[in-house]
């Protein structure tokens, strides 16, 4: 996923805002809706051009509501400037914009196809593009009938498509996809991107992203939206280093993780941490942990675990006020051990103010166990959506469908902050959101959470940066990194530390 004209600062803005937005727009300053259907219109033949090769065909499909209004006025449009189209329309237009314009087009240009969908999608070797305007920020729920089979047609075709605003099928709100959706080598959105397109599987729909302006004002955009990194944005926000620094200043991670079966997930833990900034990395575990770790990360330092679990947290508790982050869970384990280990240091960090990462096994365990109180605004939960679906006690698909809503339940019920990790993981500080668009499917693989919980502790305990924004930038610079590994070494061969080993280019950024 592209979004091919980002600007910084870029935010998204759910369905219900942006059909707020529109109508307060209109109702206030005399603006016409067919005015902004024109704009939209206008964007879409601009990127129709860039995208329809020459002499070829561009087949639209139009829905009968307003995003069905823009498909007819781009075929206006398209006529007018001497381009091929044919419509196909599953239902006659029913609002009074989409009707008007559809009208329009039959009236100046009566040699433009406009057929009704009848169970057949017809193309020929003369069409090189299809338009996608059946369904726009309105649809929720499942396609029915002509709708369905129009879409699986659409996509079996394999002929790139242009989305109107969002492709048909897909929930813009949530970015789920009930029976089918159309597979979008482009969407073209209007405003601002619609939130649903970065979340669950909207990402194997969406293709790339282009942000059309249709003059609504700025000044009566009142939505926060979540924010999205880039590059540029990223470098703004990654800490600076001070010529005069020392280790220090850049900050003292511990790292509690690690089992014998799991040894690993502590050495990606405390080199993604070493990668990420951190002046400091400890590790915390068993001794065969430790060894294992320090032979991979050799300027890590150790505390070696008892077996005997009094001493183990003591030694823990003893060494915590030395450190400015903490990560707890990594290939830890569960066990008697184990449980009574994550609640009672999660217990004793949650009365001090220190920052902490929970993943995975911890993540499991308190969800098993329970805490019997709430986190402090310090704590920040990492759960992919099976360990999502364990703490809400509730079945996975319940976390598919609706990032933000899953995200809103657990920070209500646990506290702390909320990383919902994902092909786009759904971020939530307090009041603040942010979606990250980077990544790769080589980070499918074992050991990226472990490597985000580092990331995200080195940024926490450098403290230049807020927790809203350690939280943005460390998921963007871990998927910023695959998708530079990915480049290297081809999707498939890429390991976890070949990721980790990317993780320099945010400081090649400033």
């Amino acid at each position: 996923m592209k979004i091919i004209n980002y600007t910084p600062y870029t935010k998204t803005i759910n369905p219900d805002d942006m059909k707020k937005l529109e109508q307060d727009v209109i109702s206030n300053t005399g603006l016409k809706g067919l005015l902004l259907m024109e704009h939209a219109a206008l964007a879409l033949f601009n990127r129709v051009k860039e995208h329809l090769k020459e002499d070829k065909e561009c087949i639209i499909v139009c829905g009968s509501g307003n995003n069905g209004g823009d498909g007819y006025a781009l075929a206006r449009l398209l006529s007018q400037n001497s381009f091929k189209c044919k419509v196909y329309y599953i239902a006659e237009p029913k609002t009074e914009d989409a009707q008007y314009n559809c009208t329009l087009l039959k009236t100046l240009y009566p040699e433009v196809e406009i057929r009704e969908y009848e169970g057949f999608f017809d193309f020929d070797k003369n069409t090189s593009l299809v338009v996608d305007a059946l369904f726009g920020t309105g649809f929720r729920g499942s396609l029915e009938g002509d709708a369905f089979n129009l879409i699986q047609q659409i996509n079996e075709s394999a002929l790139p498509v242009l989305a109107v605003d969002v492709p048909s099928g897909l929930d813009s709100n949530t970015g789920y996809v009930c029976d089918a959706a159309v597979k979008a080598k482009e969407t073209i959105t209007f405003h601002k991107i619609k939130t649903g397109l970065l979340l669950s599987k909207a990402i194997d729909y969406v293709g790339d992203i282009y942000v059309a302006n249709i003059g609504l004002p700025d000044s009566f955009d009142y939505t926060s939206g979540a924010l999205v990194l880039n590059d540029e944005t990223a470098a703004m926000y990654f800490p600076k280093q001070n010529k005069s620094a020392h280790k220090g200043d850049n900050g003292k991670v511990l790292i509690i993780a690690g089992s014998p079966e799991m040894a690993g997930a502590a050495s990606i833990a405390t080199s993604a941490a070493q990668r990420a900034g951190a002046g400091l990395v400890s590790i915390a575990s068993v001794d065969k942990v430790v060894q294992i770790t320090l032979k991979n990360c050799p300027s890590a330092t150790a505390h070696i675990l008892s077996d005997d679990y009094d001493e183990a947290l003591s030694k823990i508790i003893d060494v915590l006020n030395n450190y400015d982050s903490v990560v707890i869970g990594s290939g830890l384990g569960r066990g008697n051990y184990q449980n009574k280990l994550v609640i009672d240091v999660i217990g004793h960090i949650n009365n001090i103010n220190l920052p902490c990462v929970v993943d995975a096994d911890a993540l499991n365990i308190i969800a098993e166990q329970g805490l019997g109180f709430k986190l402090n605004k310090n704590f920040v939960l990492t759960p992919h959506p099976k360990e999502a679906a364990r703490l809400l006690g509730c079945d996975i698909d319940f976390i598919i469908k609706d990032y933000a809503n899953a995200a809103n339940e657990i920070s209500d019920k646990y506290g702390g902050s909320i990383v919902l990790k994902g092909a786009c993981s759904y971020i939530k500080a307090q009041r603040r959101i942010a979606i990250n668009t980077s990544g790769s499917p080589a980070l499918a693989k074992a050991g990226s959470g472990d490597a985000l919980a580092g990331i995200i502790a080195a940024l926490l305990a450098n403290k230049k940066t807020g927790s809203f924004i350690s939280l943005a930038l460390g998921s963007y610079m871990l998927g910023k990194a695959a998708e530079l590994a990915e480049i290297k070494l081809g999707t498939n061969a890429v390991t976890i530390f070949d990721v980790i080993s990317e993780l320099g280019f945010i400081s090649k950024l400033n």
